[in-house]
């Protein structure tokens, strides 16, 4: 009798597991995930034993908002994603406001903060079963009052496959652009390093959308369709992290992350098709960079170390192109240390910029941010009043026994 009633039990874990009928296991990763407030305990800051890859953006009246993906000792399946925010032009931070956490083997990847040019906020996050289920799927929610820190926040919803590091852009047309990715192989499980497959019934073979992928709106996000894709050589392929930015002359200009540091491509019809990618004059080492366009009209790059030098994930520099990236000046050292990595920036109202990374993923385990001018880039050092650089923006504790 105990032995069946255990075989039953059994039974009703493993149905659980597949169907997501019971709460202790999530399967559908077509399914939104509410806002957790207070933020679950395995996510506190005392709690977390890894954190990486920020975003921040900031709101029309100058809130900074941050957001990166946490959970468990690294990247896998057990990852969510909390939000900070200040509103002192991140001289302070609050502590996580709230996270969003699938239960199960589903996982949030690599949220994102953008300011659309309404002034809307948007935080992008990606949903999937495991490591890597071959589809997953970009989602995206609003705060109600992005002025306001401890503001609710919109039902999440799914605007397309893959996931999206980088922000979109905006064309003169007023086209929304969305460069969204795919990750290498097939759909595993488990820990970075540590692949295990994962049930057949929630894995996806996608092959079309393996590309450096654009995805377009026409009506500021309502509906998200793919546009077109740069081929990556497979030999190449690492994360993507594609960025698109318009170029003076209509063209647009990707840069994607390769396993040799950084790609470049351009397309004349909006998007719709794209040269043979080519090695970039701008040198990395496979890891996200950020590339955007300022206020001025100049150009703005962070990356690791000097333009036209690979170095390991060390010294993130920030430069300044007047001539749409053929050339770049200025040189802002932000951070010189090793293990710094996954820059992201904005420019808020004021003329700050400001820029977030993490250091140290597992051991520092600290999200950092800088805020400085244009001016401060172009001379290389800080010349304005307000300038600084290493605030950190939050700093996980010990991590769990």
């Amino acid at each position: 009798m105990i032995e069946a009633r255990l075989c039953f039990v059994v039974a009703c874990l493993a149905l659980a597991y597949t169907s997501g009928a019971a709460g202790a296991f999530e399967t559908d990763a077509m399914k939104p995930f509410p806002v957790l407030r207070p933020v679950p305990e395995r996510l506190r800051d005392e709690r977390r034993g890894f954190q990486s890859a920020p975003s921040l953006t900031v709101s029309p009246k100058g809130r900074l908002w941050v957001a990166w993906h946490t959970g468990d000792t690294t990247e896998g399946d057990e990852n969510g994603m909390v939000v900070v925010s200040s509103g002192d032009g991140g001289e302070t931070w609050t502590p996580p406001l709230f996270a969003i956490d699938p239960p199960g083997p589903l996982r949030i990847l690599d949220p994102g903060l953008w300011t659309d040019p309404d002034g809307k906020v948007w935080l992008f996050y990606a949903q999937l079963y495991g490591m890597w289920d071959g589809r997953a799927g970009v989602w995206a929610m609003h705060p109600l009052d992005p002025e306001d820190a401890n503001t609710g926040w919109t039902p999440a919803r799914r605007l397309c496959h893959g996931y999206m590091k980088n922000k979109p852009i905006v064309t003169r047309d007023g086209t929304w652009l969305l460069p969204s990715e795919f990750m290498n192989g097939k759909p595993w499980g488990g820990r970075l390093g540590a692949a295990k497959s994962i049930p057949k019934e929630f894995a996806f073979e996608m092959p079309e959308y393996r590309g450096a992928n654009v995805f377009a709106s026409k009506d500021k996000g309502q509906t998200v369709t793919f546009l077109g894709q740069a081929q990556i050589q497979p030999k190449d392929r690492d994360c993507t992290e594609n960025m698109v930015i318009e170029r003076r002359d209509g063209t647009l200009w990707m840069l994607v992350r390769v396993k040799y540091g950084i790609a470049e491509t351009v397309s004349s019809d909006g998007g719709k098709t794209w040269s043979e990618l080519r090695p970039s004059a701008i040198l990395n080492p496979s890891s996200r960079f950020f590339i955007g366009r300022l206020k001025s009209g100049a150009m703005l790059l962070v990356k690791n170390g000097p333009v036209g030098t690979k170095t390991g994930r060390s010294h993130i520099t920030a430069f300044v192109s007047d001539d749409d990236g053929a050339t770049w000046l200025g040189g802002l050292v932000l951070d010189e240390r090793n293990n710094v990595s996954y820059p992201d920036a904005v420019e808020s109202a004021d003329g700050f910029i400001h820029v977030v990374h993490d250091r140290e993923r597992t051991k520092a385990r600290e999200i950092l941010h800088h805020r400085f001018t244009e001016a401060d880039v172009r001379a290389g050092r800080l010349v304005t009043p307000g300038s600084r650089l290493k605030i950190i923006v939050n700093k996980a504790g010990p991590k769990a026994n």
